[in-house]
């Protein structure tokens, strides 16, 4: 099955479990409503006010600009571009990073880190 087939068919379940770490840094499971597909990425909708809202914002990435060897792989995979290299070396605009960690994945020199 290719992932647009997979992604599809979560949207027509609509209702999918999630694992996170709550408050404690226990793990928890919560069902969530997968809402909308488009070029590839799956979107869902939870409130600020909730607990999973706060689970899946703690922390922020950042870059070790020692490590980083401007390869820009990490930019080819944000799904919010919020990547920019405009000093030469990677920098995170956390206030639109979905925190997904598709840059960390990618960094060939472990650059980027999890606080």
């Amino acid at each position: 099955m290719d992932k647009k087939k997979f992604l599809e068919d979560i949207v027509k379940i609509h209702s999918v479990s999630v694992a996170t770490i709550d408050s404690d840094n226990k793990p928890t499971i919560r069902i969530i409503d997968m809402m909308y597909l488009e070029n590839d990425c799956l979107y869902f909708l939870t409130a600020r006010g909730k607990n999973f809202y706060q689970e899946i914002t703690k922390g922020t990435f950042v870059v070790n600009s020692d490590k980083c060897i401007s390869c820009k792989k990490c930019i080819t995979v944000c799904p919010q571009r919020c990547i920019d290299y405009s000093t030469g070396k990677a920098y995170i605009k956390n206030k639109h990073c979905l925190r997904c960690g598709a840059c960390k994945e990618v960094c060939p020199t472990n650059a980027i880190e999890q606080i």
